[in-house]
């Protein structure tokens, strides 16, 4: 699971779910792009969960991201659009909300009394 936009490498030091301080020593996947595509076509990641990307639209080189992509053994993403790479590859989609789904931002309601 690589950075999402508005994460600590974006520049806006949102928090990570990444808990870097309660890993193991070992072998991590980078989350730079062309490193997660190498891990993929090497298999050494062979099941990927994504929180709102499209591989296909997003990554450098979508063709070899597309042939990485399907020698993965299990895909699932949760997004808010059924993109590409849910349409393509994933075996599990997992339909996210948006902020306007949320209970807050509702408009309160009205009680008769």
């Amino acid at each position: 699971m690589g950075p999402r936009h508005g994460a600590r490498s974006h520049g806006q030091d949102l928090a990570t779910i990444g808990a870097d301080d309660r890993r193991a020593p070992g072998e991590y996947v980078p989350n730079q792009m062309s490193r997660v595509t190498q891990a993929l076509e090497e298999r050494t990641v062979r099941v990927l969960l994504l929180f709102g990307t499209d591989m296909l639209s997003s990554y450098a080189d979508a063709g070899r991201v597309d042939a990485a992509l399907e020698r993965v053994d299990l895909l699932a993403t949760y997004d808010l659009f059924f993109h590409d790479t849910a349409r393509r590859h994933a075996d599990l989609f997992l339909p996210a909300t948006s902020w306007l789904e949320t209970p807050a931002a509702r408009a309160p309601t009205r009680t008769s009394t």
